[in-house]
């Protein structure tokens, strides 16, 4: 099973994905719990700035790895960077270019069409 100890404020945020085969969610919690309460003192004494639950949950994490048994799991990721609006006046940026090359020109023609009219009735 998967489980994912994170932390996180608006924008900032720490994820770190586990995965161990016999651990349920209840026992994956009360071994977050019990691993934050031993980690605490070691960090609290060791921080050379401000404490704070960010750092604090990746050295449960690592405690979860190093004495529970967790490992970190093979992740693959695929995604694409940038193109929040294809770019529908100009001639296109980088973004749209490598979002072309996955869709195809009849699919990104389509868009910037849509786009377009969307300019249209908006402005």
């Amino acid at each position: 099973m998967l489980f994912n100890v994170n932390w996180s404020w608006y924008e900032d945020y720490n994820i770190n994905i586990l995965e161990h085969s016999d651990k349920t969610n209840e026992q994956f919690e009360k071994d977050c719990v019990y691993a934050a309460r031993e980690v605490g003192e070691s960090y609290i004494k060791n921080e050379e700035c401000w404490v704070g639950v960010n750092s604090w949950i990746d050295i449960i994490a690592e405690y979860l790895i190093d004495n529970l048994g967790y490992t970190k799991p093979v992740i693959n990721y695929w995604g694409h960077f940038g193109s929040y609006i294809i770019n529908y006046k100009d001639p296109p940026g980088d973004d749209d270019k490598k979002w072309k090359k996955i869709v195809g020109k009849k699919l990104m023609d389509k868009a910037v069409e849509k786009n377009k009219k969307i300019d249209k009735k908006i402005f």
